[in-house]
């Protein structure tokens, strides 16, 4: 058990898919057998008795013929002469030879007839490897009579799956003919048989129904074989399962039937009395095995001596045994040949242990031992045809096995599918059989995509991978996700490394490496369909097939980048939408109206965009610019892919650019920010050729805000490298792009964007007059103009606040905070009264923008919002805005309808309202400066002599109590606010002594008493105790 074969003959494939054994193997077979040295071995001593071991039931399977159609048999009159065609006979059935002649049944229906000897097995593949041992009942039935018969015996065994498949026959000589008087005899019997069915009126071939075949359901598109599997299509008209024991058997049967009066189904044989006499033992016996394997009641046996009918006997199944017993030549019992065929099933099965493994069973003429060969090993050191016995058979068996499995559903049963497909591609011919070899390779592909998609859904309820795969094959992810994952793997580690191991990055998760065997047979199927002579008959065929896997290539591999750009692998995503580009040229022309693949190859250039807009973020480095370029070069796919490398360098610069030439960028991997936006943007704007609103809308708004996003960053890249120039046109485009899909939001920003340059150009023409004069230019006014236009176009665009409040919110704030800059600016650069008006109004707008949002009205809180802190500023600046048009009115200047006092109470308001946003406790500085101006409105109208000065007065005080409240160390601004404080106090001290020498001599000396009090002591005593002495002297004065 166990040894190898030690001589290794040449082998050829002979007709009829025999094996045909060449010089020393056929001496071997022949004669001196002790050149071949046999697996095991089998005699009838290695039966071992069993009670009881026998057939448990034949069920019939399927049946091309109805039970009732069976044709009732005719017994013929003697003196019939058989060699007369009868009236129903074809004319055509002369040259079709042994290899088919059909029957008539009962309803006129024609069934062909026969046994295929190129592939016998093929039709029971359909049932997949449920069974122990498949074959033709001819070949089942030679194995359970093996030791009964002297005559030789040579089979071809496979072991595919779990079963032994029964198919073929090996042959010692090459040249073996047919014999002649075989033939002349099937064609005898064949006339027999159209004797003894009664006539009937065959319906015609071209109407429906003409050939009775089993129901069955109806099979999903994508679950079809190619139209053509093969040389040759065999189908068996029954199929049934044979047990024995614990053992079932799968036979195919093609054996003429019939039904009687007295019996409803029966066998029919024709002798020759005058040439071979009557049936011997060793026929009865196959009679009998004839009838058990398909079930019969009966054998009717047809006499005739030379071709004329002599008479017939009938024998019932149960009665044949016991006429061999009577006839005392052989004994012959039932329970002995079960037992040894199922002794011998258990010893293939035993023996036969190696899968897609071809086996030999020989027995010579008159021996007693049957022996086993392993052919693989007898062949492994040979080539071509030599190389893989029966490979064609084997081939053909996991093929059609697989695709058995796969029309079943059953989803446990994915592994064995995949493996089964994975057979066929070994041993099946692609120069052959190209269309086969790439239908497998989708297959194998099918389900690596399928566990990809399963390996995924946990974390997100649907993928891209799953429209890659069929209805069937999702019902099988849960089961399918394991099997595929350990074969992706294996493949993988075969193939090389995706990803450059220098990378850094994480090795490829499951689903990934599921995708990247998927690409990889993908490739192989459609090297099969391009590589091998087109015949053209099947051109069309295979174009459409080679179309069809080269879109679901080009959708894995976009899927894997897609997954592989999603971890940080931007040079590795890259090449691989390259390779992409290369599959999509084997079914993409620009002028395709598919909307399904214009949708792909523009999420193909999406994709390309986001590798290019996130490159800055993750490339920081010099070492990994290097990795990322190396990735983005070539992987471990590139050899399995059957278009050329380097498109790009190919490029034909008279016609358009491909797509692959547009996707090979690989040579442009920065870590300049403005190329790779720039690269982001041409690859979105590329997108958005394919993805139209008609093939689209989702997608097209998707890809169109990517583009303006890009944009925008372009924009901010450079306002940050202040080439303001290509800022604005980069902001303008995003404008423009944004406006297309109607996305208010993103246009409010760019909006705000362009307000935002407009400001800064605003300051920088400020900073550059500044040295020539402190006025404000019109040319500063202009840009601040500019400014608060596209803050308004990015109100209106937002609907004033109906939609998106933050973003409005944020929105109101800027242009607010543009009015404030600009009354700020025309109130300090232009000191007519004119001036002051518009920057009174600039101001008011502000405020009543500021006030406008929600945020406004929040209360006091220790870390202040923006909009309020802004607000606050504004009422400060109003404060100082009417308090000059009050100084203005005193002396004689501004409207007449507006007093002074008025004036002064609207500048006090504002005061007011700022200091209730500020607090002495978290912004003290602020809170002494606006303090201070309030003394300082108060002082300098009270020095003016307004109306009310000593009201005004009195406010001034009491805003230096306020100010002599803020104890501790005061801050640097606090202090110069109190300096600035006691300068107003001073000053309007001073203006009431020069007032006092024009009215008396009391009133001066009251005046210089109060100003003696505030000076004594110098800055050295502080300014809360010198306001506290002054206010300690006004009342002594008062009293």
């Amino acid at each position: 058990v166990g040894m190898a074969l030690v001589v290794v003959p040449r082998v050829v494939m002979g007709a009829n898919n025999a094996l045909a054994l060449t010089s020393a193997a056929a001496s071997a077979v022949a004669g001196d057998r002790r050149a071949l040295t046999p697996l095991r071995t089998f005699t009838a001593a290695a039966c071992v008795p069993s009670a009881g071991v026998t057939s448990t039931g034949v069920r019939l399977l399927t049946d091309l013929v109805p039970a009732e159609a069976y044709p009732r048999l005719r017994c013929l009159a003697p003196g019939t002469d058989l060699r007369r065609p009868p009236p129903s006979w074809p004319a055509a059935d002369e040259r079709l030879g042994m290899d088919l002649w059909p029957l008539l049944s009962s309803t006129g229906q024609w069934i062909p007839l026969g046994t295929c000897e190129e592939f016998p097995s093929s039709a029971l593949a359909c049932f997949g490897d449920a069974a122990d041992m498949i074959g033709p009942a001819n070949n089942i039935k030679k194995l359970f009579k093996i030791l009964y018969s002297e005559a030789p015996v040579s089979l071809a065994v496979h072991l595919v799956g779990r079963s032994l498949v029964v198919d073929g026959s090996v042959c010692t000589d090459a040249g073996e003919k047919k014999n002649p008087e075989n033939f002349e005899q099937h064609t005898l019997f064949t006339k027999f048989l159209y004797h003894s069915v009664p006539p009937a009126t065959p319906q015609p071939r071209d109407e429906p129904g003409r050939r009775r075949a089993p129901a069955q359901q109806p099979v999903a598109d994508d679950l079809k074989p190619p139209a053509e599997l093969g040389p040759t299509e065999k189908q068996f008209i029954r199929l049934y399962a044979f047990r024995i024991r614990d053992r079932e058997l799968l036979l195919g049967s093609d054996l003429p039937l019939f039904a009687t009066d007295a019996y409803p189904l029966v066998t029919v044989r024709l002798r020759d009395v005058e040439v071979v006499g009557p049936p011997p033992p060793l026929s009865w016996l196959d009679y009998w095995l004839d009838n058990v394997l398909c079930n019969a009641a009966a054998v009717v046996v047809c006499y005739h001596r030379k071709g004329t009918v002599i008479g017939y006997q009938v024998v019932r199944t149960e009665d044949i045994p016991k006429l061999i017993q009577a006839d005392k030549s052989i004994a012959f019992r039932p329970e002995a040949v079960m037992e040894q065929a199922y002794s011998l099933l258990n010893f293939l099965l035993a023996s036969c242990t190696k899968q897609f493994t071809t086996y030999w069973i020989f027995k010579g003429a008159g021996e007693e031992v049957v022996r086993l060969y392993d052919l693989s090993s007898f062949y492994s050191g040979g080539t071509g045809e030599c190389q893989r016995p029966f490979s064609f058979a084997l081939g053909m068996l996991c093929y059609r096995i697989g695709y058995s499995i796969l029309q079943s559903g059953h989803p446990d049963s994915c592994k064995k599918c995949c493996h089964m497909f994975s057979g066929a591609v070994q041993f099946l011919d692609q120069a052959t059989y190209p269309i086969l070899c790439a239908d497998a390779h989708s297959r194998i592909a099918d389900f690596h995509i399928g566990a990809s998609v399963a390996s995924t859904q946990p974390q997100s309820s649907s993928s891209s991978a799953a429209a890659l795969i069929g209805r069937q094959q999702q019902q099988w992810l849960p089961a399918v996700a394991a099997a595929a994952t350990a074969a992706s793997k294996r493949d993988n580690n075969n193939s090389g490394a995706l990803i450059s191991a220098g990378s850094g990055c994480d090795q490829l998760t499951e689903a990934e490496q599921c995708l990247a065997t998927a690409a990889r047979h993908l490739a192989q199927g459609i090297n099969a369909l391009m590589n091998t002579a087109t015949d053209p008959r099947r051109q069309r065929q295979r174009a459409a097939m080679a179309k069809s896997m080269a879109v679901k290539l080009t959708r894995c591999l976009f899927t894997l980048a897609k997954e592989v750009n999603a971890k940080g692998h931007s040079g590795t995503a890259l090449r691989l939408l390259e390779l992409s580009g290369i599959a999509a040229e084997l079914f993409f022309s620009p002028s395709t109206t598919s909307p399904q693949e214009r949708l792909l190859i523009g999420a193909m250039f999406t994709l390309a965009g986001d590798v290019y807009f996130e490159i800055p973020c993750r490339i920081t480095s010099a070492e990994s610019l290097a990795v990322h370029q190396e990735n983005a070069k070539s992987c471990s796919l590139d050899r399995d892919l059957p278009i050329p490398r380097n498109v790009s360098v190919q490029r034909d610069t008279s016609r358009p650019p491909t797509v692959a030439e547009q996707l090979a960028q690989s040579e442009s991997l920065t870590r300049d920010p403005e190329a790779n936006f720039r690269a982001a943007a041409s690859f979105y704007g590329r997108a958005l050729t394919f993805i139209t609103r008609d093939v689209d809308q989702a997608e097209f708004t998707a890809a169109t805000k990517k583009l303006g996003s890009t944009q925008n960053q372009l924009g901010v890249h450079y306002l940050g490298m202040q080439r303001y120039t290509k800022a604005v046109w980069n902001f303008t485009l995003g404008v423009d792009t944004f406006k297309t899909i109607n996305d208010r939001a993103n246009l409010a920003l760019l909006y705000c964007n362009l307000g935002h340059i407009m400001r800064v150009y605003a300051e920088n023409e400020r900073a550059r007059r500044e040295a020539e004069t402190t006025l404000f230019t019109y040319e500063e006014e202009n840009y601040h103009l500019k400014s608060i236009q596209f803050y308004s176009d990015a109100q209106e665009a937002l609907g004033h606040g109906t939609l998106h409040p933050d973003i409005y919110q944020v929105v109101v704030s800027e242009l607010a905070t543009t009015y404030l800059n600009l009354g700020v600016r025309i109130f300090r650069g232009r000191p007519d009264l004119e001036s002051l008006a518009e920057s009174a109004d600039r101001l008011v707008k502000a405020q009543q923008l500021l006030e406008s949002l929600p945020s406004a009205s929040t209360q006091l809180q220790p870390q202040m919002a923006v909009v309020p802190r802004t607000l606050a500023k504004t009422h400060r600046q109003l404060g100082m805005v009417y308090r000059a048009l009050c100084m203005r009115r005193l002396q004689g200047d501004g409207d007449p309808s507006k007093p002074p006092q008025q004036l002064l109470h609207v500048a006090a308001s504002h005061y007011a309202k700022a200091l209730a946003y500020y607090s002495a406790s978290t912004d003290p500085s602020e809170f002494a400066s606006v303090t201070a101006e309030v003394i300082t409105l108060h002082s300098d109208y009270a020095a003016a002599g307004g109306t009310g000065a000593r009201a005004a007065l009195e406010r001034a005080l009491d805003a230096s109590r306020t100010l002599a409240a803020l104890r501790g160390a005061p801050s640097a601004p606090a202090v110069d606010a109190a300096a600035e404080a006691a300068a107003a106090v001073g000053g309007a001290l001073r203006e009431q002594l020069r007032a006092a020498r024009a009215r008396g001599a009391a009133r001066q000396a009251l005046c210089k008493r109060l100003y003696g009090a505030f000076l004594e002591g110098g800055p050295a005593v502080p300014l809360h105790e010198r306001i506290e002495r002054l206010i300690r002297e006004e009342h002594a004065i008062t009293r």
